[in-house]
């Protein structure tokens, strides 16, 4: 699996205590390095929930950092096996305040 970098989201939120952020996930796939196949992954609730503090600050941005990582050895055995899979990644998180 090869790492990917990219915006999850942008915009506004209120000033105030934040405890977790959740992901709509509406559809995943996975696919490995020498292949060109996606293979469909199931996400159960179709929700990821990240538990995370931080604070949000009236006029200042606040950048998340969430890295997520997922089981490759679980993953390859499950499409090799032509398995269902559900998506399950640990997800960490950072912040950093601008």
């Amino acid at each position: 699996f090869e790492s990917t970098t990219m915006d999850a989201a942008t915009g506004e939120l209120e000033s105030g205590e934040y405890n977790s952020i959740r992901m709509s996930v509406k559809a995943a796939s996975a696919r490995l390095k020498d292949s060109d196949v996606d293979i469909p992954l199931r996400v159960p609730s179709e929700k990821i929930k990240v538990l995370v503090q931080f604070t949000i600050e009236q006029g200042e941005d606040t950048t998340i950092i969430l890295d997520i990582q997922v089981d490759s050895t679980e993953m390859s055995m499950a499409i090799a096996n032509n398995a269902e899979h559900n998506f399950r990644p640990v997800v960490t998180a950072t912040v950093i305040d601008s």
